[in-house]
């Protein structure tokens, strides 16, 4: 394998390694405030199937949004790596696009079965 062979082959996974770090710094810094915004979408998805959610109020709230925040992130990078397999002619912003969308349908699919 050339140089240039394995320049092409994986130039960007680390960019989306740090995006998703970045991310869920960013998660951090703002306490929580998106991981409580995908519990109040589970809680509403629960009730539009007709579930009862476990939902979870006041001090144990915020320490579960927090968790959310930081977990949220982790399938960016192995999404992206599955995209360029799959799809490797795609742009730079179809990648991005999907693999910010599928990272939040993993963490609301995961949060959804974890208050059931």
């Amino acid at each position: 394998m050339t140089d240039q062979t394995h320049k092409q082959a994986l130039p960007w996974p680390k960019w989306f390694l740090i995006s998703a770090c970045l991310s869920a710094l960013g998660g951090l810094l703002l306490i929580g405030i998106p991981g409580a915004l995908v519990l109040e979408a589970v809680y509403w998805l629960q009730g539009l199937f007709g579930l009862q959610p476990r939902v979870i109020e006041g001090d144990a709230a915020w320490p579960t949004a927090i968790m959310i925040a930081l977990l949220w992130p982790l399938p960016i990078t192995p999404l992206a790596m599955l995209h360029h397999r799959f799809f490797p002619n795609q742009t730079n912003l179809t990648r991005w696009l999907f693999c910010l969308t599928g990272s939040l349908l993993v963490t609301l699919l995961i949060t959804f079965m974890w208050l059931l």
